[in-house]
């Protein structure tokens, strides 16, 4: 038996590239036949994805990425400044969380922290944000706070941390994958965040590459983990690539 096996319950694939129709339709038909937990991608793909879900299978989705044509910048310029451009809220997003919020296709929605409007000092304007996504999604909803860029300090760690809870969002998700992480600084956030919050509910994602990896964050209590380019040789090494 694949070692994986044990873990694919807590497991999304994540392709959020835009993928054509025949590569959503063998992604997502790898993720019902191998029974992952869910998919998360692109709201735009949810449509061809439905053809080919098994009934088990969870549709994840996010807002407040970035435009996919910038993506590169952010592996390739390494320039803080870029951070603030994570959870730019403008009215096209917007109107993509309302879509998400009244679409029964949908089971669980991941939205990137504003990063701009916290270094703005707009903690309340943040906080009515989650509160009102989450009134109105009856479903989980999960904050990409992106651990290692300015979620340095414990202070910055607390109050986002706090904002979260106090909204009723479900889950602090670690990372969005865009920005070249480190895993150590991964497991150091998180064992932060639930010594300053012991209720805390995790999803882990952005460069989890090997099985003793998701072993070692479901240790410390990590519910879910999110990577993609899951092939069929990297199970057999006991790899989970991202």
């Amino acid at each position: 038996m694949n070692p994986i096996n044990n873990y694919r319950h807590m497991i999304e694939l994540t392709n959020l590239h835009s993928p054509n129709s025949k590569e959503i339709q063998a992604f997502v038909e790898k993720a019902s036949r191998e029974k992952y937990f869910g998919v998360c991608m692109q709201y735009s793909d949810i449509g061809v994805a439905t053809k080919y879900k098994s009934p088990d299978l969870k549709f994840i989705t996010v807002a407040g990425f970035p435009p996919i044509s910038s993506w590169n910048l952010f592996k390739t310029k390494k320039d803080p400044r870029l951070n603030l451009y994570l959870g730019l809220y403008n009215c096209k997003e917007l109107n993509k969380i309302k879509a998400i919020i009244d679409d029964p296709r949908v089971d669980e929605l991941d939205i990137v922290f504003p990063i701009y409007w916290y270094a703005k000092g707009n903690l309340a304007r943040i906080y009515h944000f989650f509160k009102g996504i989450k009134q109105q999604f009856k479903k989980p909803v999960k904050v990409i706070t992106e651990l290692g860029t300015i979620f340095k300090n414990r202070i910055n760690l607390f109050e986002i941390a706090d904002l979260i809870e106090q909204s009723g969002v479900d889950f602090f998700k670690t990372n969005t994958g865009l920005i070249p992480g480190d895993f150590n600084i991964m497991v150091a956030g998180i064992q932060e965040v639930k010594d300053l919050k012991p209720n805390m509910r995790f999803k882990a994602s952005g460069g989890i590459r090997t099985l003793s990896q998701v072993q070692f964050l479901q240790s410390l209590g990590v519910e879910r983990i999110g990577t993609s380019n899951l092939t069929n040789d990297q199970i057999a090494n006991a790899e989970v690539a991202k």
